[in-house]
Parts: C-alpha cells; structure tokens; sequence
C-alpha cells in the first residue's frame, strides 16, 4: 500500500469543503492508505468546528497568520504520505483523481511532482494543464478557458505547474525544503517548480487525473492581481536578479500607476536579492537600479529609496529630525 496524504488550505471556505471532502473521500483508494491534511488560516466562518463535528477522522491543524505558503509547511510538515497531494478545496475530484498521479508518478523516480488536469466547474473548459511563462516573468496556467483539446490528452513534462492540484513525491519535499513564505499567495508554486527544476527533478502533467474547480471561489480577482504583480519582483530577486531593473516598466503596479505599491515592493524585492545572491551579483542590480529608478521615481525619490533601503538592510538605523520653527522648547528651531 502506498501512502498518500491529501493536503489543502481553508480560510473562510466551509461552504466548499462538504462536497470536496465528499469528492476526495469517494475516490478510488483500492491501492492507496490515505489521509487528509486540512490547515486553516484562521477562519471565522465556523470551518474547524464543523470539520471537527463532521469528519473526525480529518487532520485538522490551525496556523498562527493567514499566509498559505506557512500553512503549507506546516501541513506538510505534519503529514505522514510517501507523497503529498496539494489541493484546492473549491472543487470536487474525479474518482481517479489519485490514481491518475500515482500511475505517472511511478513511471520514474526522477519525477519530483505531478499536476491533474483541472477543469472549470460547469463548463467543462480547461482551468489549467500545466503553467507557462507568457511575457517577461509573467505566467498563466497552459490551456486557460479553452476547449478540450488534443494536448489535453497526452502526458508531458512541465517547467512549471500548478500548486492547486499535484502530487509531490516526499522525496522531492525533502530535497527542495519548505515553501517560501514571502510569497504568502500566488506564484509560491511557480517558485517551487523553479526549485525543483533546479534540483533535478522533473515536473509533469497527468491527462488522467482531473479536479473540477471553482475558479476564484475562495479568493477574489483583486487578491489574486495584487500578489501576482508583487510576487513577481520576489521571484525575479530570487531567480533572475539581473533582470529586475528591466521588470519595472513591465509591471501591472507600474503601468497602472500605483508607484506607492510599486516602491514598497521594490525595497521587498531587493531586501528579498540580498538574502539569496552573491555580493557581485547584488552591487550590479543596484547600478543598474540607480540609473533606472529616476525615471520612474524622480532624483528625489531615488535618493529616499536608497535611503530607505539603507534601514530595511539594517545598514543604518531610522533618523528623526524635529523642525521646531515657532521656538516652544529650548534649544529648537
């Protein structure tokens, strides 16, 4: 028998989890022990206690923050499976939705993870068969919104793929070590599909395992852009630094004008580059950022990003002047 645990991450969704669990628990399980993990980002839906009450035999664990990549950690830190299913719960499963991962899983022990065919809810069009870059670090799920095709049909390996429906070998887990909680949402599984390329392990997608989903059920659009434009930066930091000055004019927080998100996630990317490069690699990025950032900051802003970046490095502490014009206390002025 192998063991798999089914791993998914709850805030505020108990009105899903009824028919996913259903699902799940109806799935072909003949060759398979299983257990299902649930972490709950702090609901106030009512979700733990109602887990509790109507499915016992469910792993339920409670995170400290509402950030999904910890949650993760922690549920897989506590799940006991020779692999790890990670799945959202705003969906039902196919009734070989394991099996499915399992049987392309077992094909070659270099396979580090598997991605399901996901399907929208109702339609019956295509939510994701894997993810690919689109445009200079943006990336979108292969397949979106079409039509069931040939190349739905067939097995193929991936540079990225989905972290709302795959099967990762423990193996795997262990070698690439946790999810990088900056992340918190969004793009944390295109990070972890460029750390497991990285290692040597290859990502796949499997036609015969399929999940039926309810697409942005338990986040909203808004949510999803904003992380998706700020997670961005951190993956470029954390990847590809020397294109980070090059991402700026591309970016949604650019192009919409939001430069306040847009400075702020700046100083996060590059705090982000400093843990993760070497010192050569880092002193070029901020040439580079010097000559760029004028442009879009002006001279004065540029020299309090510096400034600023200076703080949040911890190369020099926070610096409070008091401007006292009208003389109220002794020596101002």
């Amino acid at each position: 028998m192998v063991k798999v645990s089914v791993l998914t991450i709850t805030f505020n969704s108990r009105e899903f989890l009824p028919d996913f669990l259903s699902s799940v628990l109806a799935a072909d399980q003949k060759v398979l022990q299983t257990e299902i993990v649930i972490v709950d980002n702090g609901s106030t839906d009512g979700t733990v206690p109602w887990l509790l009450e109507h499915f016992p035999g469910v792993i339920v664990l409670e995170n400290d923050e509402n950030n999904y990549a910890r949650a993760l950690n922690l549920g897989i830190e506590k799940s006991s499976g020779d692999f790890v299913v990670l799945c959202n719960n705003d969906a039902t499963v196919h009734h070989d939705w394991l099996t499915g991962l399992l049987n392309l899983m077992s094909a070659d022990r270099t396979i580090g993870a598997v991605q399901s065919k996901v399907i929208f809810s109702g339609s019956g069009r295509i939510n994701s068969i894997g993810v690919e870059e689109t445009e200079h670090f943006y990336f979108r799920d292969i397949g979106f919104d079409e039509a069931e095709s040939a190349r739905c049909l067939e097995a193929a390996e991936r540079n990225y793929i989905t972290g709302g429906a795959a099967m990762f070998r423990r193996d795997c887990l262990d070698d690439v070590g946790p999810w990088d909680e900056e992340f918190i949402m969004y793009m944390e599984d295109v990070d972890y599909s460029e750390r497991c390329r990285r290692k040597g392990w290859k990502l796949w997608y499997a036609p015969d395992s399929v999940i039926y989903h309810e697409y942005h059920g338990s986040s909203s659009s808004e949510l999803c852009e904003f992380f998706c434009s700020r997670n961005r930066f951190l993956f470029v930091a954390k990847h590809f630094p020397r294109d980070l000055p090059a991402c700026i004019p591309t970016s949604h927080f650019y192009r919409k004008g939001e430069l306040d998100l847009l400075y702020r996630t700046l100083l996060h990317a590059v705090r982000k580059m400093t843990g993760c490069q070497d010192t050569k690699t880092v002193s070029s990025v901020l040439r580079g950022l010097k000559m760029r950032l004028p442009e879009y900051f002006g001279d004065i802003g540029t020299r309090n990003f510096f400034s600023q970046l200076e703080v949040v490095l911890g190369l020099r502490k926070i610096r409070v002047g008091i401007y006292d014009h009208a003389g109220h206390f002794a020596g101002g002025g």
